[in-house]
C-alpha cells in the first residue's frame, strides 16, 4: 500500500459497524468482545442450493442476462456478462464463447474477469488463448483471472508475454508470475 493515498473502500467495514449499533458482538472465551464477521462466508455449493430454493428469482436473472446479451450496445452486453455466474457450467461455457467471439473488447474483458469462479479445467485454456487478443484490456483481465485461479503450471506459457509491447500487459504478466511462483 502506498502511504498517503486515500482509500475510502477500506472504511466500509467500519461504516457498516457504526451503522448497525444494535448488533451485539458476543464475548470470546477470555471475556473480550471480538467483532463478528460482517457477512457469512458461504461455499459455491451453498450458493447453488440457495439459488435453487428461489427458482423464480433465478429465472428472472437468466431472462435479464439473455435480453442484455442480445443488445447491440456493448455497454448493455457488459452488464449482461456481469450478471452471469461462472460457477455454473452452462454460463461458464457461454462466457468462454463471449471471450472469443464478441466484437467488443469491453465485453471480452468482462467475460475473462467473470471466469474467476469457473472450474479451472474449463477456464484456463480459453484464458491462455485470450492472451493473444489485440486489446490490452482483454489480455490484462485474462492475466488477472489466471492469477486468481492459481495454477503454477501455466507460468512457462506466460513468460513470452513479458516482452509484450504494452506496459500494462507486461506489469500484469509480472504480477501473475510473481503470484504463481
Amino acid at each position: 500500500m502506498t502511504p498517503g493515498r486515500w482509500r475510502p473502500w477500506l472504511l466500509v467495514p467500519l461504516a457498516f459497524a457504526l451503522a448497525c449499533p444494535e448488533r451485539e458482538d458476543p464475548p470470546g472465551p477470555d471475556g473480550v468482545r471480538v467483532p463478528a464477521p460482517l457477512g457469512p462466508a458461504i461455499s459455491v455449493e451453498e450458493r447453488r442450493r440457495l439459488r435453487e430454493a428461489l427458482p423464480e428469482k433465478e429465472a428472472r436473472r437468466r431472462e435479464r442476462v439473455e435480453v442484455l446479451l442480445a443488445d447491440a450496445d456493448p455497454a448493455r452486453r457488459v452488464e449482461g456478462v456481469a450478471l452471469m455466474r461462472s460457477d455454473e457450467e452452462d454460463e461458464s461455457l457461454r462466457l468462454v464463447a463471449l471471450l472469443h467471439s464478441d466484437p467488443s473488447p469491453a465485453v471480452r474483458a468482462e467475460a475473462a474477469a467473470r471466469l474467476d469462479l469457473a472450474e479451472p479445467e474449463l477456464a484456463l485454456e480459453p484464458l491462455l488463448d485470450a492472451l493473444e487478443d489485440p486489446a490490452p484490456g482483454v489480455v490484462v483481465a485474462s492475466l488477472r483471472t489466471i492469477e486468481m485461479i492459481g495454477d503454477a503450471g501455466v507460468v512457462p506459457r506466460l513468460r513470452p508475454y513479458q516482452h509484450h509491447p504494452e506496459g500494462i500487459v507486461r506489469r500484469a504478466v509480472a504480477s501473475a508470475i510473481d503470484t504463481l511462483e
